[in-house]
C-alpha cells in the first residue's frame, strides 16, 4: 500500500482507527489482526482520526468531518486548510491553531470561539482541564547574530490571554524543538533537533538532557512514567517520568505513536504499516502491510515500494476462489512478465524483480472472472 498512515488511534484494545494519504480510512476490531477500510470523504490527505466510542469520532484533513454513526455517513463542520495539528480531548472539545488564531469549541464541533495568540503557531498542548494550555513558536534571526529560537507561551483561562515563560536560543541552521507534551498542569516535556527537555514547575525552567538530540517525531506518554518519542528511526523511550531516556526500537519511517497501556502500543507509518508492541516497546512486530487488510471485492493494489530498484511486491485480493492471471507490460506494449493460477479467497502478493529491465515506466494487470484492472509503476535506476 503506497499510502502514508500519519494517525492512529484505539478506543479499546480491539477497536482502533487509522488515517493517512490518499484517503485513508482503516478500522480492525480485533486488535490489529485485520483491517477494513472504511468509507469516508474522498480526495484529503488525511492529518487527524479521532474516535471516543464506536458511533462518535472525528476525521481531519483539509476540511473537519464528524461521524454519529461509525463512519457511515460524515458531516462538514470546519475548513481546516492550512492547518497540520488539531485535538479533541473529549467528544465535545477540540482545539486548532490558524495562522495567529487559536479555534476552540466546547459543543462538538457546532460552534467555535477563536483567541488570537502572540505568534502564529500550530504547535499546541492542552490539559483535560481545558483551562491550562501551552503553545510555541519557531523563528530565527540574523541580526544582531544568527540563532534559532522557541519561544514557549502557556495559558491558565483557556487561550484568553498567554504569558511568554521561556525563549530556547540555538545555533542558526540546528533546528527547532517541534513536539510539546504535559503530563500534568507541572510536568512536560519538549523534544526536536536540539533535544529532549523536562519542566517540573509548569515550564518556569527547563532541564536538558545531554547527548540526546535530532528528535523527530511527537512526544506521547501513556502515564506520568511511561514516555516516548522517535528519532528518524529509532524509538526511544522512558519508564521513571523521563529522568532517563533509552533506544527501545528500530522502525523505518514509523512516526506516529499510541500506547493503551504500558505494555500495548501502535506505530504507524508510511506504505500503511502499522506495528505493534506487547512489551513496553521492547519489540515491535508488523500488523498491518495489506496482508491482512479486507477488502470488499476484487482488489489490485498499488505496487510498493513505487519508485522501485529493483524490487517491488504487487498485492491484489480475492473475493471468491478462482484462476488469475497477472502480466506486466513495458511502455511499448511488449509482455515482460506472466503467471496464471488457481488462487483462494484472500489476499495475495507478487515479488517482481526488475532487474534486468531498464528505468522506465511499466503497467501490471491482473485479470479475474470478469475482473480486469491495470495499474502504472516506476523503475529508477
Amino acid at each position: 500500500m503506497n499510502a502514508n498512515l500519519v494517525s492512529i488511534d484505539f478506543i479499546s484494545a480491539d477497536t482502533g482507527f487509522a488515517v493517512g494519504s490518499k484517503s485513508l480510512l482503516l478500522k480492525t476490531t480485533n486488535g490489529g489482526d485485520e483491517w477494513r477500510k472504511m468509507n469516508c470523504p474522498i480526495n484529503s490527505n488525511y492529518i487527524y482520526v479521532k474516535f471516543f466510542d464506536n458511533d462518535n469520532g472525528y476525521l481531519a484533513g483539509t476540511t473537519l468531518y464528524k461521524t454519529t454513526n461509525s463512519g457511515k455517513s460524515w458531516d462538514t463542520i470546519a475548513n481546516l486548510n492550512g492547518v497540520d495539528d488539531i485535538k479533541f480531548y473529549n467528544i465535545d472539545t477540540g482545539y486548532y491553531m490558524k495562522n495567529d488564531i487559536l479555534f476552540k469549541t466546547f459543543n462538538g464541533g457546532n460552534n467555535w470561539t477563536s483567541s488570537k495568540v502572540e505568534f502564529a503557531s500550530q504547535k499546541f498542548f492542552f490539559l483535560k482541564n481545558n483551562d491550562t494550555g501551552f503553545y510555541f513558536t519557531s523563528y530565527y534571526s540574523i541580526y544582531p547574530s544568527y540563532n534559532n529560537f522557541n519561544d514557549i507561551y502557556k495559558t491558565v483561562n483557556n487561550g484568553a490571554d498567554w504569558t511568554l515563560l521561556t525563549r530556547f536560543t540555538h545555533a542558526y541552521g540546528s533546528g527547532y524543538i517541534n513536539s510539546i507534551y504535559f503530563t500534568d498542569s507541572q510536568t512536560g516535556f519538549l523534544s526536536g533537533t536540539p533535544g529532549i527537555k523536562k519542566t517540573t514547575d509548569g515550564g518556569a525552567s527547563w532541564n536538558t538532557y545531554p547527548g540526546l538530540n535530532g528528535f523527530s517525531g511527537k512526544l506521547y506518554f501513556n502515564d506520568s512514567e511511561n514516555g516516548f518519542v522517535t528519532k528518524n528511526n529509532e524509538v526511544y523511550g522512558t519508564d521513571n517520568g523521563g529522568n532517563n531516556w533509552s533506544k527501545l526500537f528500530t522502525a523505518s519511517k514509523h512516526k506516529r505513536l499510541l500506547f493503551l497501556n504500558s505494555n500495548t502500543g501502535f506505530l504507524a507509518g508510511n506504505f500503511g504499516s502499522i506495528l505493534k508492541t506487547t512489551n513496553g516497546g521492547g519489540n515491535f512486530v508488523n500488523i498491518f502491510n495489506e496482508s491482512n487488510f479486507v477488502a470488499n471485492g476484487y482488489s489490485l493494489f498499488q505496487n510498493y515500494p513505487n519508485p522501485f530498484n529493483p524490487l517491488t511486491t504487487i498485492g491484489y485480493y480475492l473475493p471468491n476462489e478462482g484462476m488469475v492471471s497477472m502480466k506486466i507490460f513495458d511502455i511499448l506494449g511488449k509482455e515482460i512478465y506472466s503467471f496464471s493460477g488457481l488462487k483462494k479467497t484472500g489476499y495475495h502478493e507478487i515479488r517482481f524483480d526488475g532487474t534486468d529491465l531498464s528505468s522506465g515506466i511499466y503497467f501490471y494487470r491482473i485479470e479475474s472472472g470478469k475482473f480486469s484492472h491495470t495499474k502504472r509503476m516506476l523503475l529508477l535506476k
